[in-house]
Parts: C-alpha cells; sequence; structure tokens
C-alpha cells in the first residue's frame, strides 16, 4: 500500500503540470516526468476519442462536398484519420517510459489529423 501512494504523490506534480499545460504540449516536452505524464494522457485521450474522426469528417465532407461523394470521402478520409489517432494513441501508451521519445502524434484537431496548426 505504501508503494502505491509514493508511487502517487511522485506523479501527482507532473500530472498536475501536464494538465496546466495540456496533454499534446506535455507529451513533447524535454522533461521526462512532464513528457511521460503528457504521453499518457495523449494516448488515453487519442484511444478514447478515434471515432471522432469518423463522425466529423463525414458531416464535414458531406456539407462541403458533391452529393454522396462526399459523404463517402469523409467516410474514407474520417476512418484514414480514426486509424491514425489510434495508432498513435497505442504507441504513445505503450512507449511513454521511453526516455528522449515522445511519440508520434496526430493533430490535435478532428477536423484535420495531419495538419499541426495549433
Amino acid at each position: 500500500m505504501a508503494g502505491w501512494l509514493a508511487w502517487s504523490l511522485c506523479l501527482a506534480a507532473p500530472a498536475a503540470e501536464a494538465a496546466r499545460i495540456g496533454v499534446h504540449d506535455a507529451a513533447e516536452s524535454p522533461r521526462y516526468g512532464r513528457k511521460a505524464v503528457g504521453m499518457l494522457g495523449r494516448g488515453a485521450l487519442n484511444v478514447a476519442t478515434c471515432f471522432v474522426d469518423v463522425l466529423t469528417n463525414t458531416i464535414n465532407e458531406t456539407r462541403h462536398g458533391a452529393p454522396f461523394m462526399g459523404t463517402l470521402e469523409g467516410l474514407a478520409k474520417g476512418t484514414g484519420c480514426g486509424v491514425l489517432r489510434l495508432g498513435s494513441g497505442a504507441v504513445d501508451l505503450v512507449t511513454f517510459w521511453v526516455p528522449g521519445y515522445n511519440g508520434a502524434p496526430v493533430s490535435a484537431s478532428y477536423d484535420n489529423c495531419l495538419g499541426f496548426d495549433k
């Protein structure tokens, strides 16, 4: 029991810092504690929300594209982005502990998973 308490106290400060600056920025930090907690948060967020890419892109392309073809384009784009987001999240969750490695991030935006403009 004491081990779990010590472990949680060691993670409390980096976790609070990661929450303050955001998991995406924390995951890119050169500081190991901030990076590790940030990658765990970013990985969990990406795994839990990968389906949002499919919904967002299908709706956006249906609105702005040609009838039926826009829906198919959005579905394809969203599925691709969802798979990328899921893979990125899985990589972050498995490799958060590796020093100096900041994962393979995708954009925080669900409109364009490859656009890194914040």
